[in-house]
C-alpha cells in the first residue's frame, strides 16, 4: 500500500487513510457548524450528524445487493451514548434543524437551499471558499472521534484542518 518518501529514511507514505474516507462538501460541513454556533444545534446534535456520516460510509462500503438498515442504537453506538433515548433525541434534532433525513432505510444529509432558514452567518463563511461544493475527503477515524468528542474549540480546530488541508488527488 505504501512506498517509502524521498528524504526520509523509511517513512512511509499512504495513499489513502486507514480505513478510508467519506466525501462531504464544505457547504454541508460549514452547516453544521453554524447551526450549531446559532444553537439551533447542539453539541450533542452536532456529534449525532458526525457519527450519522460514519455509518452512510459504512453502508458505501457493503458489497451491492445488501440492504442498507439504519438503526438509533448504532448511532447512539458511535456516540458512545450508554442510553439509546439520547441518540434519538440528537436525531430528532437534527431532523428539526433540517440537516438530515433519517428512516430504517435511508438516510440523506439536505444541503442549506433545502432548509426553510439558513443560518445568518453560513454566507459569510461560504464565501471563503472558491467552492463550497467541493467535497472534502473526510477521514473516517475523525468522523468517528468527532462523534464521541465535541467541544467547541477542538471541532471547530479539526473542522479547520479538515477543510483547509484536505484535498483528493486523482493521479
Amino acid at each position: 500500500m505504501g512506498r517509502e518518501s524521498w528524504g526520509l529514511a523509511a517513512a512511509e507514505v499512504r495513499t489513502k487513510p486507514e480505513g478510508g474516507y467519506r466525501f462531504v462538501t464544505s457547504e454541508e460541513l460549514c452547516l453544521a457548524w453554524a447551526l450549531y454556533r446559532e444553537g439551533r444545534v447542539s453539541a450533542r446534535g452536532l456529534r449525532a450528524y458526525f457519527a450519522l456520516h460514519e455509518m452512510a460510509a459504512r453502508r458505501a462500503a457493503v458489497e451491492g445487493g445488501c440492504v442498507a438498515r439504519f438503526t438509533v442504537v448504532e448511532l447512539a453506538t458511535l456516540m458512545e451514548e450508554q442510553d439509546a433515548r439520547k441518540g434519538r433525541a440528537a436525531l430528532t434534532e437534527l431532523e428539526r434543524a433540517g440537516l438530515v433525513v433519517f428512516s430504517e432505510k435511508s438516510l440523506r444529509f439536505n444541503r442549506a437551499h433545502e432548509l426553510e432558514s439558513v443560518p445568518a452567518c453560513l454566507h459569510t463563511m461560504l464565501a471563503e471558499f472558491k467552492k463550497p461544493e467541493r467535497a472534502v475527503p473526510v477521514p473516517r477515524r475523525v468522523l468517528r472521534m468527532l462523534a464521541v468528542r465535541a467541544g467547541r474549540g477542538f471541532v471547530a480546530t479539526t473542522l479547520a484542518h479538515v477543510l483547509r488541508c484536505m484535498r483528493f488527488l486523482r493521479k
